[in-house]
């Protein structure tokens, strides 16, 4: 969330993984989605409220002031227009005219639009036009998605269909135009999401029963798990998060965000020799057992494990490095780090999605 767009590394001939990662982790009610999730983002959000409270105290008086300028600059154009000028007087007013209504478009718009780095319960429509409007960057984070999962089962969707597609777009960096008969078209180049829920065991249960979000490919791009946490009795006077790690952490994210959200082009990594043997090997293994082994039924699934790789190993290399993650080279220490976490979600997966597996199974014999 914090490196959004603007880190990236070439992970195979005329493809680029950026480390935008979806994230979706099944916990039981009670068992602490939020006090989990909340030590992570909370100086993510304050981040952002600071962003807020400093567009509403410096940078909208100056929009608005532009808009009253701007306002009476262009009532006095059409004053002149229509005074008997020459078709060479008139023309050039028309320009002036035309660049001043322009300028007068977007401080209006900018009114009306404070910076955002994340989102939650949106429509996908408004997820678009928010993308739209902030560097096509966003992240979709929520401690309990149960209403993004009935976004994306279609609820707001009057063609009675799933509703994933701004998200495919987003997640893979896909050209996206979005065209709605109350309000102008959309169009996005290389949108970038990446999103974060927890939900309840039964909203797991409900997206994998839709079959058209594997098939469409949207199931198959979060980071999934469903961690058997066992419930502990309250122990007083035990150790929280040092202050320290919390203030490290709170640095992290503002300097990742300042260098590289808001970076106005993406920098690319450079892997070392070793980094591209190890993933190599790790998808050409994938590969071997999609066509020849255990995986040939969830090939869907399975595709996309290397790549997650690549964009784990993206977010190490930002997580280790800082404000100075551009300028290193992504190591082969930091890729095996990665493998070894994409392959335990894609265990994971493979867990969650072995009741399935067997029924698809025992109805084919």
């Amino acid at each position: 969330a914090s490196i959004g767009a603007g880190l990236q590394v070439p992970s195979q001939p005329d493809k680029i993984a950026r480390g935008n990662l979806f994230i979706l982790v099944s916990f039981p009610s009670g068992a602490g989605k939020s006090e989990t999730f909340r030590p992570v983002v909370e100086l993510f959000f304050a981040y952002e409220r600071d962003m807020g409270e400093h567009w509403q105290a410096d940078v909208l008086p100056g929009l608005e002031a532009d808009v009253d300028l701007l306002g009476m600059e262009v009532d006095t154009l059409k004053k002149k227009f229509g005074k008997g000028k020459s078709g060479m007087e008139r023309e050039e007013i028309r320009g002036d005219l035309a660049a001043k209504k322009k300028a007068l478009k977007e401080a209006t718009d900018g009114m009306e639009t404070p910076p955002r780095l994340c989102c939650e319960d949106v429509t996908s429509q408004r997820l678009a036009e928010m993308l739209q409007q902030n560097q096509e960057q966003l992240a979709s984070l929520s401690p309990d998605a149960g209403n993004i999962v009935n976004i994306l089962l279609g609820q707001y969707s009057k063609l009675d269909r799933v509703d994933d597609n701004i998200y495919l777009k987003a997640w893979s960096g896909d050209n996206c135009r979005v065209d709605r008969k109350s309000g102008k078209p959309i169009l996005l180049q290389r949108p970038c999401l990446a999103a974060t829920w927890l939900v309840q065991p039964d909203k797991m249960t409900t997206l994998l029963a839709e079959k058209s979000l594997t098939e469409g490919g949207l199931l198959p791009r979060p980071l999934m798990c469903q961690p058997n946490a066992e419930y502990r009795p309250i122990v007083r006077g035990a150790a929280g998060i040092p202050a320290a790690t919390v203030n490290a952490w709170a640095a992290l994210v503002g300097k990742l965000i300042k260098t590289f959200r808001f970076a106005s082009e993406p920098v690319t990594l450079e892997p070392a020799p070793a980094v591209l043997e190890l993933m190599d090997a790790h998808c050409n293994q994938i590969v071997e057992r999609m066509n020849h082994a255990d995986l040939r039924d969830v090939t869907t699934y399975a595709a996309r494990w290397n790549e997650q790789a690549w964009r784990i190993a993206v977010c190490l290399h930002a997580g280790l490095h800082g404000e100075d993650a551009g300028a290193r080279m992504l190591a082969a220490d930091t890729a095996a780090s990665a493998i070894a976490l994409a392959d335990w979600f894609a265990g994971e997966q493979l867990r969650i999605l072995a009741r399935g597996r067997h029924a698809a199974r025992r109805a084919k014999r």
